[in-house]
């Protein structure tokens, strides 16, 4: 996970770009998203490091602010297939 100044709109954009670039996807969705909103300039991004560093570099993370968090959480889709599991318990 990432957190990113950025806008939400910038980073729902950069998502887009990154994913007709050749983004990663992974079960038909992609391998990315924003896990949350904290404020107008302040999003957290979720998923493969990969598909992270590929919204990062559209975004230009040279000027745009960022630091990682964690490798997964659970605001991540990357879990819903664990989820998907521990139902089955």
């Amino acid at each position: 996970m990432v957190a990113v100044r950025a806008s939400r709109e910038a980073v729902v954009g950069a998502i887009e770009e990154a994913k007709e670039q050749g983004g990663e996807e992974e079960e038909g969705r992609s391998a990315v998203s924003v896990a949350s909103v904290n404020g107008p300039s302040s999003v957290v991004l979720s998923g493969s490091e990969g598909a992270v560093n590929a919204v990062l570099e559209q975004l230009g993370s040279s000027s745009v602010s960022h630091r990682r968090l964690v490798t997964h959480n659970h605001l991540s889709e990357m879990r819903s297939s664990s989820l998907r599991i521990d139902e089955s318990i």
